[in-house]
């Protein structure tokens, strides 16, 4: 038999029969429980009864000073055996029950007693008697269907008083609370198995529904997504199992469709590129004079060498933002590192017409990948040089705020175009008159996304921009 066949592997089984098996216990348990105890309190009501009447015979003895006689002991036997029995309009079959009270005599001899039933089994009694001052015990007579119940008491003077009862109502009542218990039983299981099968595969329907809605999720569908139950406290574990996955799903396209839109950029911005290299090896095999052929397979490197960086920068970009980049986590200072590289860029700076100051307050520590920490703060100097017109002032600033580490850029020029704000981070996007690859920002981004950070641009009132880096210390 298959797997699939096989109803004993599958996970409605595995998952019902535990929760089967322990309501049939366990109602089993609390029934029998339920049922010693009744008829623990049924017994003790009935033996408390017993000893009365014993007790009762008793003190009429002693205030007697002299045995009972037979006729004055049989109306208690008659209420006895009315009271245990409930056979007040019923003739008695000859084993069919007994019903005693006896006045034994200090040598165990029978002084008077009354005696409803077989009187044959008034020896067995006598006889299972224990020798205590006061006890309460059982006698089976043989061939009977009830037990007799025996109370004793000796008196002062040695003599006994017994009393015996059928507990016919006791074990009638007792029987009929067994048989409803065990009914009640067979019910809850009738009634409860099936539910707890039902809401199994209530349960496993839906995971059934997510694995038919997974089984067409490709990479041409990739927009479909797994059912979810919507309620007040975001649903239950197949639910969140559900979001989860849906969640893994909107990653999975958005890394592919990165992907496709990488592969069209790439694609419209190699053409260029690829077109002027080949031109220039055309125009070194065609020209005459080494020096022209020298000069032209130069440029021809110098482009190719062009063209590996937009390539490299591309990739390391879509790394980046799919999480995929390595770090190479280290302490390192923030400010420091501004410091260096405020420095480096100061000449440049300077022959741009821009004034580029580092505002330190003190050390930044972080744990980061430096290397593309400086390619970030690189990238930022380079957009600075490239874009800002003479005259603007550049200020970046490293410093601790609300817990992150924030490494800033601020100037005061004419800020990002309107059409540009709302995408500057997006990978491919560029300004009017631009001559990058729109790779700049998209790399500042992914870079503080990869160490659990963000990055931010803000256009103050007064003009100007604020590019914020923010990282986690």
């Amino acid at each position: 038999m298959s797997p699939k066949g096989d109803r004993r592997r599958t996970a409605a089984w595995r998952l019902a029969l535990p929760g089967i098996l322990v309501l049939a216990t366990g109602s089993a348990a609390v029934m029998s429980v339920g049922y010693w105890m009744l008829s623990d309190s049924v017994r003790s009501r009935g033996d408390a009864w017993l000893e009365a009447e014993v007790e009762s015979v008793a003190e009429r003895v002693e205030v007697a000073g002299s045995s009972l006689t037979a006729a004055e002991l049989e109306p208690e036997v008659r209420e006895l055996e009315l009271h245990e029995g409930l056979r007040s309009g019923e003739e008695q079959d000859e084993g069919d029950g007994f019903f005693v009270l006896a006045v034994l005599a200090p040598g165990g001899r029978v002084s008077a007693s009354a005696v409803r039933g077989a009187r044959s089994a008034l020896n067995q009694v006598l006889t299972a008697l224990p020798s205590s001052e006061r006890s309460t015990s059982w006698v089976q007579p043989g061939g009977w269907e009830y037990p007799v119940r025996v109370v004793s008491q000796r008196l002062p003077d040695g003599r006994r008083i017994v009393g015996g009862a059928t507990p016919y109502a006791d074990a009638e009542l007792l029987e009929e609370i067994r048989d409803v218990a065990l009914a009640g039983w067979v019910v809850m299981l009738l009634v409860g198995v099936p539910a707890a099968w039902i809401e199994v595969r209530r349960v496993l329907a839906r995971v059934d529904r997510l694995s038919d809605v997974a089984a067409t999720i490709s990479a041409d569908a990739l927009a479909r997504r797994l059912p979810q139950r919507r309620g007040d406290h975001g649903g239950d574990e197949i639910d969140r199992l559900a979001a989860t996955l849906n969640a893994l799903l909107d990653r999975a396209g958005g890394a592919v469709e990165q992907l496709r839109t990488l592969a069209d950029a790439m694609a419209h911005d190699l053409r260029t590129p690829l077109a002027a290299i080949r031109g220039t090896l055309e125009n070194a095999v065609t020209v005459d004079g080494d020096g022209a052929r020298r000069a032209a397979v130069e440029a021809a490197i110098a482009e190719v060498d062009d063209l590996a960086a937009l390539v490299s920068a591309t990739l390391d970009t879509a790394e980046a933002e799919a999480g995929a980049l390595p770090l190479r986590r280290a302490q390192l200072d923030l400010a420091e590192l501004v410091r260096d590289l405020a420095e480096l860029y100061e000449p440049a700076a300077a022959e741009h017409g821009l004034d580029l100051v580092a505002d330190i307050t003190g050390p930044v520590e972080v744990e980061a990948d430096e290397a593309l920490l400086k390619r970030v703060l690189m990238n930022l100097l380079d957009n600075a040089l490239a874009h800002l017109p003479a005259g603007t002032r550049v200020t970046v600033t490293a410093r601790v705020e609300a817990g992150s580490a924030v490494l800033a850029v601020v100037d005061d020029g004419p800020g990002f175009p309107d059409e540009v704000r709302a995408r500057a981070f997006d990978r491919l996007v560029r300004g009017p008159g631009s001559k990058g690859r729109g790779l700049g920002l998209a790399m500042v981004r992914a870079v503080a996304l990869a160490h659990g950070g963000r990055a931010v641009l803000k256009h103050p009132s007064d003009g100007g921009s604020v590019i914020r880096v923010e990282l986690p210390i």
